[in-house]
């Protein structure tokens, strides 16, 4: 399980042989949906309020109105251009590694593991029943913490300056992720909701 990485998931090789993967697919599908809203408002056909309040998740449309095709649509939601890249520049770097280690069909799993156990955490935690949750960052820090997993000595650069091995800066972003939490700020549930996030991934290749 702590293998260092085979020499073929380092440099050009990798993505050329996930072009196929969920990884590929997750980056685009959410680019062409951030796309499409912001064409759609640039239009004044649908408004982003509007957008989040159809395709985010949030308690009360889930418990009051039955719309559980938001635990679908809210992982690929992004709320502004900065969200979006980073997420997908997040993606683009830790995902493929994670997705030819477990095989498509088990990293497709493991995604949605971390996506839906990320989303049912910030309905727990949430304070209003219209706080609205978006966003891959509950699967990015599950494919961080299955990265910490299985390439635990691989390097990640933090902040674009600071490289540490992948166990450190998993260590490392749970524990700003945590204090984030225990600060109790308006964006307490989703810091809380990216912890249960790696704490699914953990789990799924743990046991």
């Amino acid at each position: 399980m702590n293998q260092r990485p085979n020499s073929q998931w380092h440099g050009t090789r990798l993505w050329p042989e996930a072009a196929s993967g969920v990884s590929l697919f997750v980056v685009t599908i959410s680019t062409v949906l951030f796309l499409a809203v912001s064409v759609l408002h640039c239009l004044h056909l649908v408004g982003w309020q509007q957008a989040f309040s159809w395709l985010g998740l949030f308690r009360s449309a889930v418990a009051d109105h039955l719309c559980f095709h938001q635990f679908v649509t809210a992982p690929l939601l992004h709320g502004s251009l900065t969200h979006l890249a980073f997420n997908m520049l997040s993606l683009w770097m830790l995902g493929p590694g994670v997705e030819q280690a477990l095989g498509r069909k088990r990293y497709a799993i493991f995604s949605l593991v971390c996506a839906w156990a990320s989303l049912a955490g910030f309905l727990l935690l949430s304070r209003s029943r219209f706080q609205i949750g978006m966003g891959y960052s509950g699967v990015i820090f599950g494919i961080l913490a299955a990265q910490a997993m299985l390439f635990p000595d691989n390097r990640l650069v933090i902040f674009a300056f600071f490289p540490l091995k992948m166990k450190s800066a998993a260590v490392l972003l749970g524990v700003v992720e945590l204090y984030l939490t225990l600060s109790y700020g308006q964006g307490a549930p989703a810091n809380a909701s990216h912890l249960v996030g790696g704490l699914a991934g953990f789990a799924c290749l743990k046991f």
